[in-house]
């Protein structure tokens, strides 16, 4: 893109190897109806082609950049020091099976035998040559199984610590226990703040995509016979008014917020088609729809039966 248009270049490439990009190939062979240059007047967009999706936060590693960092960019010697420990206990675990030393006597050699050394794959050894004899001894040493939890414990909280999570998020926190969907919410906790900061980002990089796309495909200029795939000239592409709907069920109690809502509509509190938007993740059109579905099914039909035989179903007055 140059300071007033942007060029856009579709390619189409095949290959027999999905190592290797391939050679050029016709466009039209797949896509008969696409351009393959296209140049556009910059004022006809609303936004960039393109969207960024960064975490929330400044980039403290370079101040002057407009790009994020990743979750881990600030941590990684933290991430060192827990693999480190956790390296160092499994050497300590594969290097703690049963260890005895036996005499000489109780060995047995062949003509070809070299002189033994140590061997940490071996879990019986003999004296040194020229040693007094003896008994049978247990060399084996206790696994450090406690101090290495702690130690890997201590790490994963400085990890809970570097990248927005409450303690407790990682690991067992015998102080704290492990607390529930309700408590994490309530609490106005860390995990729960660093996740809404993050559905702030991607809703934004989703509605921002989304007006690209919409963008392309009004665009007839990218389409053989300038008719493009979408046309709606009442859309407005700074508010298209797309709902993006989250599952919480990590968070919050799904049975228990609609039963809560059903409450509120029954009371005259809510809305039927807030409830189902609130509760089924449905666009407030859609909503609108499905009240107006249900309202169609519960309108009377023809009614077929006497007026006697209907008073006795509870459904006349006997006329």
């Amino acid at each position: 893109m140059d300071d007033d248009s942007y060029q856009i270049t579709n390619e189409l490439y095949r290959s027999d190897s999905k190592h290797e990009v391939g050679t050029r190939y016709p466009l039209n062979t797949i896509y008969p109806d696409l351009e393959e240059v296209v140049k556009l007047s910059g004022n006809q967009m609303v936004r960039p082609l393109f969207v960024y999706l960064k975490m929330p936060g400044a980039n403290n590693i370079n101040l002057e950049s407009p790009l994020g960092v990743g979750i881990v960019d600030n941590c990684h010697a933290t991430l060192d020091n827990l693999n480190m420990t956790h390296d160092s206990f499994m050497w300590e675990v594969k290097n703690g099976r049963r260890t005895v030393a036996v005499p000489e006597s109780m060995m047995r050699f062949d003509d070809t035998a070299h002189k033994p050394t140590f061997n940490t794959d071996t879990d019986v050894f003999i004296k040194l040559m020229g040693e007094a004899d003896m008994n049978i001894t247990d060399l084996t040493h206790d696994i450090r199984v406690q101090q290495y939890t702690d130690s890997i414990n201590y790490w994963l909280k400085e990890l809970e610590a570097d990248v927005g999570m409450s303690p407790g998020s990682f690991s067992f926190d015998a102080n704290t226990g492990m607390k529930t969907a309700t408590e994490v919410v309530s609490e106005n906790s860390l995990t729960y703040q660093t996740r809404s900061s993050l559905l702030t980002n991607v809703s934004e990089f989703i509605e921002n995509i989304c007006v690209s796309i919409l963008e392309l495909a009004m665009t007839k200029e990218l389409f053989n016979g300038q008719t493009p795939k979408f046309s709606d000239s009442n859309l407005d592409l700074n508010n298209i008014g797309i709902k993006i709907h989250y599952d919480d069920g990590v968070f919050v109690d799904k049975d228990k917020q609609m039963d809560e809502d059903l409450k509120n509509v029954i009371a005259g509190a809510l809305s039927k088609q807030t409830f189902l938007a609130r509760n089924y993740g449905l666009t407030d059109s859609d909503a609108l729809d499905e009240l107006e579905k249900i309202k169609s099914e519960q309108e009377p039909t023809t009614d077929t039966t006497s007026g006697d035989e209907n008073t006795l179903l509870g459904g006349g007055d006997g006329d």
